[in-house]
């Protein structure tokens, strides 16, 4: 039999197919599934019903929801706080990709609640960028922000320097669909700042693009040109990258 941890992996990287291919591969190894996880020990098994689930989201979201419930009750009765929070924030993000977003936030909060009387600071700045994205996609951007404020305040107390160019990048990003381009760029500068500090050319690409966007709405076209030209540049170093 292969090590635990060798079983995961494997798992992981067969769920890894996305299209109708992968869908029909998924169907076929639920029964495998079910047979190398009874012979995980607990912990492990939970561990390996989360990546289950979150390789299962985006091609069958019900089975993912299957596995995530199983790893949530496996967490509580083991009191695997970590594995409790990962099933928990799957569930929820099923959800809300199914459209619940109301739903899918009760769940997030429980998460919330969990972290709380665990002290698992760091598995908090997800959960309030999760519950921003459903409050976004629900168009109540002021819930939105405040969401995304308090994954950038907790990233700050952790130290975690490209966490929080992330949560500005994200707060730019709600401030354009309120149109405070203002504070927008604000935000997209200082992220901007980081990324570039940290080599990071997704972030860099991606918030020159938005910076491109603003100009263009507010018709300063050269100055859209100049961060277009920039983001379609940092994205062809990226494409150099990956062969």
């Amino acid at each position: 039999m292969l090590p635990i941890a060798a079983q995961v992996v494997a798992w992981a990287v067969l769920l890894c197919a996305v299209g109708a291919q992968a869908q029909a591969q998924a169907r076929r190894q639920d029964g495998s599934a079910t047979i190398i996880m009874q012979q995980l020990p607990d912990s492990s098994h939970a561990i390996a019903l989360n990546e289950l689930a979150e390789k299962y989201r985006t091609i069958l979201p019900d089975s993912a929801l299957f596995y995530a419930k199983r790893a949530e009750e496996i967490s509580a009765r083991l009191g695997f706080v970590k594995g409790l929070i990962r099933s928990l924030n799957t569930q929820a993000n099923v959800i809300r990709d199914k459209g619940a977003y109301a739903d899918a936030i009760i769940i997030y909060k429980r998460a919330l609640s969990i972290c709380d009387s665990a002290g698992q600071l760091a598995d908090k700045p997800k959960l309030f960028n999760n519950i921003a994205i459903a409050y976004s996609r629900q168009g109540d951007y002021v819930q939105a922000l405040e969401n995304h404020f308090q994954s950038l305040r907790i990233k700050e107390k952790l130290g975690d320097s490209l966490g929080m160019a992330n949560s500005m990048a994200n707060i730019g990003l709600i401030y354009k669909k309120q149109k405070q381009y203002d504070e927008a760029l604000k935000m997209y500068s200082l992220a901007l700042k980081t990324f570039r500090t940290f080599n990071n050319d997704e972030g860099m690409a991606a918030v020159l693009n938005n910076i491109g966007a603003i100009y263009r709405i507010q018709e300063k076209y050269d100055s859209a040109q100049v961060y277009y030209e920039a983001s379609l540049e940092v994205e062809r170093r990226i494409g150099k990258k990956s062969w």
